[in-house]
């Protein structure tokens, strides 16, 4: 875990640039939260779930769109609570009894409008439910059927990456990684002053080369594979 002020360090470190007033301060901070970004993205690349983070959402009946996270970015699942849970952040629910919802395409929307189908869902939501995120400021998601039973889902997500604004402020980092974003600010400082960058860029591949290899490996016993989604959903697989 890197701060502020120790990326912007590194980076001056990084271009020579440690004694140097040419680069104004607010020139720095953008330059490293424009780094942060990149390694955020980077390391999100491999799927490997680094930044994940969890969020409970009570749902209504006869509700189907729900405000997301301010800090929503990427979707990683959505569970249905299946037991009666008053508060879900003081008492988690355990993983039986939580079931994967399924994220449906707007193509398949005409599916939720049978009464029949509707009528079934209002008594056995938690064998099948749908969802589908709506990209926004702020985000939202559409849960189907419709008339599903007040209860909560837990929504698995990556969030967008911090903004670093006081010296302090970290971003999270793995096995040094985070120094990618000194390494992008030295390019950006190296850049406006038309001065070399080549040795710079080096370390930039290097680390994205090692961020792809080394980052996506941790979960080492995951193997190539087709992947069925059908017994996701309730005992049966329906």
């Amino acid at each position: 875990m890197s701060s502020l002020s120790e990326l912007i360090l590194s980076a001056k470190r990084m271009c020579a640039l440690e004694r140097s007033n040419t680069i104004r301060q607010e020139e720095w901070i953008k330059y490293v939260n424009d780094g942060v970004k990149k390694y955020w993205n980077y390391m999100n690349r491999t799927c490997q779930d680094y930044h994940i983070k969890e969020v409970f959402i009570q749902t209504q009946y006869n509700v189907a769109r729900y405000v997301l996270p301010d800090d929503f970015l990427y979707v990683r699942g959505f569970d249905i609570v299946t037991t009666p849970v008053t508060d879900p952040i003081t008492s988690p629910p355990q993983l039986q009894n939580m079931i994967p919802m399924i994220p449906y395409y707007f193509e398949e929307r005409g599916q939720f409008s049978y009464p029949l189908y509707s009528t079934f869902f209002n008594n056995f939501y938690y064998l099948q439910a749908y969802y589908r995120i709506i990209p926004g400021n702020p985000s939202l998601v559409d849960i189907q059927p419709l008339n599903i039973n007040s209860n909560w889902v837990r929504c698995t997500y990556t969030p967008s990456a911090p903004e670093l604004v006081n010296q302090g402020d970290t971003v999270k980092g793995f096995n040094g990684w985070d120094e990618y974003s000194a390494a992008w600010a030295a390019f950006r400082a190296l850049s406006k002053q038309q001065l070399d960058t080549t040795d710079v860029e080096k370390i930039m591949r290097e680390y994205e080369n090692t961020i792809s290899v080394y980052a996506d490996s941790v979960n080492r016993d995951r193997g190539q594979r087709v992947v069925d989604v059908n017994m996701q959903t309730g005992l049966w697989g329906w």
